[in-house]
């Protein structure tokens, strides 16, 4: 092949998981510091037009564009997991608890 060229992309291997020690130290800091980290986390995981589907045990998520996808993923991550959405409620899990 051509020096210049860029070899194929694979899209069959899952993507990492966002972790980040940093931020995850700063969800258990209690205080200003942890409060804000908890509140931007949960605002990720609810504030977008995201829809959620179970499939084969597994929420999958369908997204308007591929922001919103990378953005609800990495606050479902850290363990922010976006879970249903009614008309009138949005339902997410934190560490476990809905």
């Amino acid at each position: 092949p051509p020096a210049h060229a860029v070899p194929a992309v694979s899209t069959a291997a899952a993507p990492k998981p966002f972790r980040d020690a940093r931020l995850a130290a700063a969800l258990r800091e209690p205080g200003m510091h942890g409060d804000a980290a908890r509140e931007f986390l949960t605002l990720l995981a609810v504030c977008h037009t995201v829809v959620p589907e179970r499939v084969e045990g597994k929420i999958m998520y369908q997204a308007a564009s591929p922001d919103e996808d990378a953005l609800v993923k990495a606050a479902r991550d850290c363990g922010y997991v976006f879970v249903d959405r009614t008309s009138d409620t949005v339902s997410i899990e934190v560490d476990g608890r809905l």
